[in-house]
């Protein structure tokens, strides 16, 4: 097997090729003593017959019978415009170890011109390669990030699996230990509102109040007299009956913000903002209904100390630091109208006694819901049974709107009442009786 050995210098830089029959190119640069095989430089069939090529410009022409040939340095060379310095050396080598080694030669400026020509076409055609791979590897890359992310072969968990436990739960959010699972975790306002259409803990204690919210906006007001004189009184009224509801909706709705517990506690404080104004302004009707035959002085005097005993209730269930004592705040008032009950019911006061029956209704039914709340029945019996419904906190809510009800009931029947009964023909009638009881006395 014959192989054919070409030494070049080029730029400084000297760069050593072998060829063999098979047509296998090997080159080498002697300065950074880097063998390159033409694998790894991606080159195909074409390029090797490009540097067989290359290879027979910068060799001199050898005999059959291994004679070697020199040639002298043409004049010219010395005297070319092109600053090139070249020097070749061509070894023979055979398949019987014996080699002859040719003198050094020189270029002729054509050969020059033709090495220098194919050196550049292999340095673009190099340089072409390496900018192509560049940008097949950018675009690469830039479609991998353009690609979404690939999809996991589980199935998406549902809102109902991403429940939190009563233990993962913020301290200030960890009310009811008997309420263990079901939690919504802490989410922007966007979550919040979005937890209306799955299931969780809060889900009864939502609806139960915001259904009322639209029943009453839609219809109670179109029950109420809105003549002059009653206007106040029918505002009041539909103000207090809607007023809890809508605390306690954006309270529940919104408890599990992720805001931190100061926010939590001011929507605490909105919930019983809405309960006091539904025990101040929905009692209005009432207080006003049982004073309706008092003198003007005695009857405002009541009204006035009403209102102030429902402020003080106010300031106590804001800033109430436990369950027991936001329940107490309302005690007050509550005494003071069960005192006006008490009037209504032995009849010392005139009044309507259809009404009565929903005064009593409206009040039990709201102590009842009060005791089960704290008490917390009956999860305390079943810890973890009744998480999504028929805890106390949902019993709660129900018997409270059974009570608004009820002062629906009674204040439509205290408002009917007052439109028609005179209270100077009802004093004149008793004294007539009064003085006939006496007269048949004396008799």
């Amino acid at each position: 097997m014959q192989t054919t050995q070409t030494k070049v210098e080029y730029s400084g830089i000297t760069t050593t090729t072998t060829i063999n029959n098979s047509g296998i190119v090997m080159s080498n640069d002697e300065d950074s003593g880097n063998l390159r095989h033409p694998t790894s430089l991606a080159i195909n069939s074409n390029y090797r017959l490009h540097q067989r090529d290359r290879v027979n410009r910068f060799t001199t022409t050898t005999n059959n019978n291994n004679t070697t040939t020199a040639s002298s340095n043409s004049p010219d060379s010395c005297s070319s415009p092109v600053d090139f310095e070249s020097t070749a050396n061509t070894t023979t080598n055979t398949s019987s170890s014996s080699s002859i080694t040719p003198p050094p030669q020189s270029l002729t400026p054509s050969s020059t011109k033709s090495a220098s020509y194919q050196t550049s076409s292999i340095n673009k055609f190099l340089s072409g390669v390496g900018i192509k791979q560049r940008h097949i590897s950018e675009t690469q890359k830039k479609q991998q990030q353009q690609q979404p992310p690939p999809q996991s072969t589980e199935t998406k968990r549902t809102e109902e699996e991403e429940l939190l436990q009563w233990k993962d739960m913020p301290k200030y959010l960890q009310f009811n230990p008997y309420v263990l699972t079901g939690y919504r975790p802490l989410t922007t306002f966007k979550g919040c509102c979005f937890s209306l259409f799955y299931w969780h803990n809060e889900t009864v204690n939502i609806f139960t109040h915001a259904i009322p919210i639209v029943y009453i906006l839609a219809i109670v007001p179109g029950l109420m007299p809105w003549e002059k004189g009653y206007r106040f009184l029918s505002f009041c009224h539909v103000f207090g009956s809607v007023a809890p509801w809508c605390g306690s909706f954006i309270y529940h709705l919104f408890m599990n913000i992720e805001r931190g517990e100061n926010i939590y506690y001011r929507l605490l404080k909105l919930d019983m903002l809405g309960i006091w104004i539904s025990q101040s302004f929905g009692a209005l009707p009432m207080v006003t209904a049982t004073t309706h035959c008092f003198s003007y002085k005695l009857k405002w005097c009541i009204i006035i100390s009403y209102c102030l005993v429902a402020l003080w209730g106010l300031y106590k269930a804001l800033t109430a630091t436990s369950p027991w004592q936001r329940r107490l705040c309302f005690a007050f008032p509550f005494t003071m109208r069960s005192i006006l009950t008490f009037l209504r019911t032995i009849e010392l006061v005139p009044g309507t006694t259809s009404s009565l029956t929903h005064v009593y209704l409206q009040d039990a039914v709201s102590i009842l819901g009060g005791a089960i709340g704290a008490m917390r029945i009956p999860e305390k019996w079943f810890p973890g049974l009744v998480d999504y419904y028929l805890n106390s906190h949902n019993i709660m809510h129900v018997l409270v709107v059974v009570a608004v009800y009820s002062m629906h009931q009674a204040t439509t029947s205290d408002l009917e009442w007052i439109s028609t009964y005179n209270c100077n023909v009802s004093v004149a009638a008793n004294s007539s009786v009064y003085y006939q009881v006496d007269s048949n006395v004396e008799l």
